[in-house]
């Protein structure tokens, strides 16, 4: 579940927008990622809604389970749905490394396309050190990132970019589901209740 969860942060859609402190997109997208040195998968589907600040995950992990994030309040719900359950979590605010401005200073490297959408080319830097590369568009929407940070690293590069709006119903649990507590954990201490 550990690993999961860490590989989850490292994926995720959230992408700075590197000349102002804000780091979450500015509009609705789904994108078809091709995933490296993750145990996820080696493919992945990010949908984000801007409004509400929900993201959804699809293709995660070997069990294909799928990650529901609320990056405002900092929450995720795994839904299982070959087992129709769901477990929900809560934890401090998560950001993938590309979007970390706290820790890494960003330099503007040039422009490309990726998944033939126009984007800008950062690289991230620590200590004098380059630790990895994102190509962000200028609505902060994350198209490719690639990372090597204390041993672990991996790669991201979008292959299919719509940027249509999002469904509201693809950020909920489907109905129907049952509701599970996370393993070890006693009962009432897995999560929120469902809103």
């Amino acid at each position: 579940m550990k690993v999961v969860l860490f590989s989850a942060t490292m994926l995720l859609g959230i992408a700075p927008a590197f000349a102002q402190p804000e780091v979450a997109p500015k509009r609705d997208y789904a994108i078809t990622y091709r995933v490296e040195g993750s145990p996820m998968g080696n493919e992945m589907r990010i949908s984000y809604q801007a409004a509400t600040k929900l993201q959804r995950l699809e293709g995660v992990g070997p069990g294909g389970m799928t990650m529901l994030i609320d990056t405002g309040r900092g929450s995720l719900t795994m839904i299982d749905a070959n087992n129709r359950r769901y477990i929900e979590m809560t934890g401090g605010e998560s950001r993938p490394p590309w979007a970390d401005t706290q820790r890494f200073r960003f330099e503007r490297a040039g422009s490309d396309r990726v998944a033939n959408t126009a984007c800008t080319v950062w690289r991230m830097i620590e200590g004098g050190q380059r630790r990895g590369t994102a190509c962000a568009t200028d609505d902060g929407i994350t198209l490719r990132a690639e990372w090597q940070l204390e041993g672990q690293g991996g790669k991201i590069e979008a292959t299919q970019v719509s940027l249509a709006a999002q469904p509201a119903e693809n950020f909920r649990v489907p109905a129907g589901y049952q509701r599970m507590e996370m393993p070890g954990m006693p009962p009432g201490l897995g999560g929120p209740p469902r809103r």
